[in-house]
C-alpha cells in the first residue's frame, strides 16, 4: 500500500537537515524532529528485542528499508540523549518500525 519503511537516504536527510529536540508527548519521551519547512514528527524512545529488551526508555532503534550488503545486515536509525545516527545491525533483532507514507 501507501506505507513503507524509510530509506537510508531519507534517514540521512532527517539527521542532517532537521533539528532534533528532546520531547515528551503524553508521558512518552523521545525526540521531536523539525524539518526545514517547519513540519515535525515525534519519534519515541524504543529499545529493541534481542537477547533482552534493551534501554526502551533511553534509546531508539528503528529499522530502515536499506540492507547493508550481507545476508543478515540492515540499516537502522539510532538515537539516545547524546547522538542521532544510523548504523548497521543484524536483522534477527526486533527493532521497532516507524513507517512513512508515500506521497
Amino acid at each position: 500500500g501507501a506505507w513503507r519503511l524509510p530509506t537510508k537516504k531519507e534517514c540521512n536527510e532527517l539527521l542532517r537537515k532537521c533539528k532534533w529536540e528532546k520531547y515528551n508527548y503524553r508521558g512518552v519521551s523521545g525526540y521531536r524532529v523539525v524539518g526545514p519547512n517547519g513540519n515535525s514528527i515525534f519519534i519515541p524512545y524504543a529499545g529493541f528485542f534481542g537477547e533482552d529488551h534493551l534501554n526502551a526508555a533511553n534509546e531508539g532503534y528503528y529499522w530502515l528499508s536499506t540492507f547493508d550488503g550481507d545476508d543478515m545486515g540492515a540499516c537502522y536509525l539510532f538515537f539516545d540523549s547524546k547522538e542521532q545516527d544510523w548504523y548497521s545491525g543484524n536483522r534477527e533483532y526486533g527493532n521497532p518500525v516507524r513507517a512513512v507514507r508515500n506521497k
